[in-house]
């Protein structure tokens, strides 16, 4: 009877732990549609509900209050907290390309990470890639710098390979490290943020999908930290009943490999084994 009250305290803990992450990600979606419903998101062609979502994510820094510019916690990153928050993430470019993405993902937009790395896979930067017309079009809301061929169109990572055209596009940003920050070696999957296995795993990928490794995302919905805690909540219950029901049958088959041997002129039994 212990073992089933244990069990079952241990599935309802997760399960309750389950469905706050799920509530948790309920409240980030209604505050995220909040601030699109206020931005005036739903009547914009797709490039111009980009734009106008990018340049608030660029310039929230400077529209943000005294009251605001406070020292946020670390944990998952939220909307709410990034937002409320400005200069504990203003030196983090990876906290604004994924507001703009998760911003442009609840106006029904495909988003997406993209890091900068050098030779030897070490990020050096992060922009956000946003799919319009069907290319991948570039920003970056550190530098507020959304990126452009010659001809005005959006310009895609693979455009950004021309160092010329990357040096113009800079010329609009100085904050922008052009020296650093370049497009040589791109990564949407940073397999080197896995400790000695990063590189294996970068090259396991690549021969199981048939694609260079470079040219790999993650699915959307392991983006949303708060549903991959929720999956892993469950997962991990899941893995801790089936243990505790393996070991309590290998007990039980350990006991049913017992006989038991009634004593001459005894009343009680002596319990030996096969080996016996």
């Amino acid at each position: 009877m212990r073992r089933r009250q244990f069990l079952f305290i241990v599935l309802a803990l997760f399960i309750l732990g389950a469905l706050g992450e799920l509530a948790l990600s309920a409240l980030e979606n209604q505050y995220a549609d909040g601030i699109c419903t206020g931005l005036g998101l739903a009547s914009l062609p797709p490039e111009a509900r980009v734009l106008r979502l990018f340049h608030w994510v660029s310039r929230y820094d400077d529209r943000a209050t005294e009251s605001t510019r406070s020292v946020g916690p670390r944990g998952i990153l939220t909307p709410r907290g990034i937002i409320e928050h400005p200069v504990y993430y203003r030196e983090d470019c990876g906290a604004k390309v994924w507001l703009l993405g998760f911003l442009a993902q609840r106006v029904g937009l495909e988003a997406r990470d993209l890091r900068l790395c050098d030779a030897q896979h070490r990020a050096r930067h992060v922009v956000c890639e946003i799919r319009l017309d069907g290319r991948w079009a570039v920003f970056d809301p550190t530098v507020d710098l959304d990126f452009r061929r010659r001809d005005g169109s959006s310009a895609t990572a693979e455009d950004l390979r021309d160092p010329a055209l990357l040096a113009e596009n800079a010329a609009r940003a100085p904050a922008y490290r052009l020296s650093r920050w370049q497009f040589d070696h791109p990564e949407r999957l940073h397999f080197e943020k896995i400790p000695f296995v990063g590189g294996s795993l970068r090259q396991f990928a690549a021969r199981v999908t048939g694609r260079p490794a470079e040219e790999l995302s993650f699915p959307p919905v392991l983006e949303r930290a708060h549903l991959v805690a929720a999956g892993g909540f469950v997962l991990l219950a899941s893995l801790i009943l089936i243990a505790m029901g393996w070991s309590g049958r290998r007990v039980r088959r350990g006991a049913g490999g017992r006989e038991a041997l009634p004593l001459p002129g005894h009343g009680f039994a002596l319990q030996t084994t096969d080996q016996d």
